[in-house]
């Protein structure tokens, strides 16, 4: 049987009768030695419970009055971030690393206490979670849960959890969704593009689900124009081992042994890119006579790319923002819409 500490059930009971109002707002919570008689503690216990009852913003203490409840929402003091294990054995989970590098930067600058929760893939598949993440979140050791990288969310997880978790777009079921789902302005952006230098047909190149090769394909009926049946659809489902790049290289050579690419291209993502890039210049592909490149890329991450393209740019540290700030709002009571990242397009030379 694990073992809970005396602190924590000091705070854990007073913490519950602040949620339920019975410590209402303004009221007196009891002297450290009336706590110390109650739970059979030391002063010091007692004192270490109320710090992290004060650090969440429950309490206050006023000097030689003693210690009140807050009447305003307890704020996020302790948050879990919870990615599956691809975020550190695959080469190419660059965009995660660096975001979960903003969002160390972030939590500590605001002073928000934070644990790493890593889970195995095979974990992800069968939609369970470490045990060591639903303990603390139980224990109330964490008040949330940011998830940039999980495969799946259910109503089960969520329920198991208890928890806010705060998710990026793409994965369903989860209780908030802390950015809007920018890929419907980002194709609007790069049909556009296309349309302006006299495109014709264009194509989303990419490991995307295919239900976004049709909002791609909507994109580009608004600008009039039409979409590459040969360049744009799903490629085949990943291997295990095979990193984005290789299956961009490996995917790209075979288009091209059947089609030439369309006067517009798109490649998405920035590490998809990488490998598709390489299969265009064997190919001997002139850009931009023969076809305009446009290629999706996340600020602070570098890609050498040796012809004129269209680069439409995400930044990670915009995104780690948007998840610690939807979680502060949730556990305040307060819930902030999904926010609206900003894409800037910059036409890239040699």
């Amino acid at each position: 049987m694990t073992h809970t500490p005396l602190y924590q059930k000091i705070y854990q009971h007073l913490r519950q009768a602040i949620e339920s109002g019975e410590l209402a707002p303004a009221s007196h919570i009891p002297s450290n030695a009336r706590l110390a008689r109650q739970f059979g503690a030391g002063i010091c216990t007692v004192q270490t419970a109320l710090a992290a009852l004060e650090r969440e913003g429950l309490i206050e203490r006023r000097q030689k009055l003693g210690t009140f409840v807050r009447s305003r929402q307890p704020r996020l003091s302790r948050v879990g971030l919870y990615f599956n294990d691809n975020f550190w054995k695959l080469p190419d989970m660059d965009f995660y690393r660096m975001l979960y590098g903003h969002l160390q930067q972030l939590l500590s600058r605001e002073k928000i206490s934070f644990q790493l929760y890593l889970a195995e893939q095979k974990l992800q598949i069968s939609r369970k979670l470490p045990a060591a993440l639903l303990q603390d979140a139980r224990r109330g050791e964490i008040q949330a849960v940011i998830a940039p990288l999980i495969e799946r969310v259910d109503p089960g997880i969520i329920a198991e959890l208890a928890v806010p978790l705060v998710v990026v777009p793409g994965y369903y079921g989860a209780t908030a969704q802390a950015v809007q789902d920018y890929r419907p302005t980002l194709f609007r952006k790069v049909a556009q593009y296309f349309r302006e230098r006299n495109c014709r047909r264009a194509a989303l190149f990419s490991v995307l689900d295919p239900e976004d090769f049709v909002v791609f394909q909507q994109a580009l009926e608004e600008q009039d124009l039409s979409i590459d049946p040969a360049w744009s659809c799903p490629l085949p489902e990943r291997r295990p081992g095979d990193s984005i790049e290789r299956i961009g290289y490996e995917a790209a050579r075979e288009r091209l042994t059947r089609s030439p690419p369309p006067d517009g291209l798109f490649l998405y993502p920035d590490t998809f890119a990488r490998g598709v890039i390489p299969a265009l210049l064997q190919a001997g592909v002139r850009i931009p006579e023969q076809c305009r490149l446009a290629i999706h890329l996340n600020e602070g991450m570098r890609l050498l790319v040796p012809f004129p393209f269209l680069a439409v740019v995400t930044d990670p540290a915009e995104v780690a923002l948007a998840l610690v700030r939807h979680a502060q709002g949730l556990v305040s009571g307060h819930p902030v819409p999904p926010r609206a990242l900003n894409l800037s397009l910059e036409e890239c030379e040699i």
